[in-house]
Parts: C-alpha cells; sequence; structure tokens
C-alpha cells in the first residue's frame, strides 16, 4: 500500500495536532479572501480620493464624486431624483449645477444624501 495512506498492516494514518491538513487549507483561502477585500477597499479608498482632487480642481462636478463614492451609475441616481439620465449626465458636467434651478438641485443633493451647498463648493 502507499505510504500516505496507511501502512501495508491496515492501520489508519496517524494525525498530530489539533486540525487536519483540510481544516488548513480551507483556512487558507478564507484568508486570502479577506486579504482581497482590504485590497480591494484601500484601492477604492485611493481611487475616491483622487475623484474629490478633480473635483476639488473643477475636472468633475462634486455631485459626480458623490455619486461615485455612493456607488450608483448615473441610471440609479436619476431614479433617487425622479429625473431622467440625460438630465444626470448635464448636472453633472463641470460648473453647470450652478446654471440649475433650486429644485433641481435639491433633488439631486437629497439623492446623494449631501447639502446643496455641497454639491455647489
Amino acid at each position: 500500500m502507499n505510504g500516505n495512506y496507511g501502512s501495508a498492516s491496515g492501520e489508519s494514518p496517524k494525525l498530530t495536532g489539533a486540525s487536519s491538513p483540510h481544516e488548513e487549507t480551507a483556512a487558507a483561502p478564507a484568508k486570502l479572501v479577506v486579504l482581497r477585500i482590504r485590497r480591494r477597499e484601500q484601492v477604492k479608498a485611493g481611487i475616491l480620493k483622487e475623484y474629490f482632487r478633480a473635483a476639488e480642481r473643477g475636472k468633475i462636478s462634486f455631485l459626480k464624486y458623490y455619486r461615485l463614492a455612493k456607488g450608483m451609475d448615473q441610471q440609479q441616481l436619476a431614479a433617487r431624483a425622479k429625473m431622467t439620465q440625460s438630465a444626470v449626465a448635464r448636472a453633472e458636467k463641470p460648473r453647470q449645477l450652478q446654471n440649475m434651478k433650486g429644485f433641481s438641485l435639491k433633488k439631486l443633493a437629497a439623492a446623494v444624501g449631501v447639502r446643496v451647498d455641497d454639491l455647489l463648493r
């Protein structure tokens, strides 16, 4: 018989330690998943910082930054604000929010969970 599965006399292999090799291999992928999740969160945080800097420089609107930070696409934001996707796309263009009416601004701000002042920085 093969040495990996016991002796020729039919004895079963003796396990040492508290866990079997199968338990150790099951724990390794779980640990890997946790590390991947942490890394993904770090990358996402870095990307959001870059979007915030772009909004501060006027390259993108703060509306777009807040939408991305909430993990929404334009269609989801439009549905929350009860607007069309094309209206959201126009509003996300840099310096376009200043030209919008107050009611639309309030709806967009409420949809992303911020004050109107935060959108108009």
